[in-house]
C-alpha cells in the first residue's frame, strides 16, 4: 500500500516488494525500483530513497523527507 498523506517534520518510510508475476514469489527487480512523488495530483521532482534490503529477495526500503512541503499536501 502506498502512502497517501504525510506529515511535515518527519520522514516517511515504507517497503516495496517485487514479485514474479507468474508465481507471486518474491523476486529481485532487474533494476532498483523508482518512486514518483505527486503533490496535489501533479508530479514533482522530489527524491525518494530506495534501497535493497540486505540479505533478502525482492524487498526494498523507501524513505522520503517532505521537509519542503506544506502540511496536508
Amino acid at each position: 500500500m502506498r502512502p497517501q498523506v504525510f506529515q511535515v517534520g518527519g520522514v516517511l518510510y515504507w517497503v516495496i516488494q517485487t514479485r514474479n508475476p507468474d508465481t507471486m514469489v518474491l523476486k529481485d527487480a532487474d533494476l532498483t525500483p523508482t518512486v514518483a512523488v505527486r503533490k496535489n495530483g501533479s508530479s514533482v521532482g522530489d527524491s525518494v530513497t530506495v534501497t535493497k534490503r540486505s540479505a533478502t529477495t525482492g524487498i526494498y526500503d523507501c524513505s522520503y523527507n517532505p521537509a519542503g512541503e506544506a502540511e496536508g499536501d
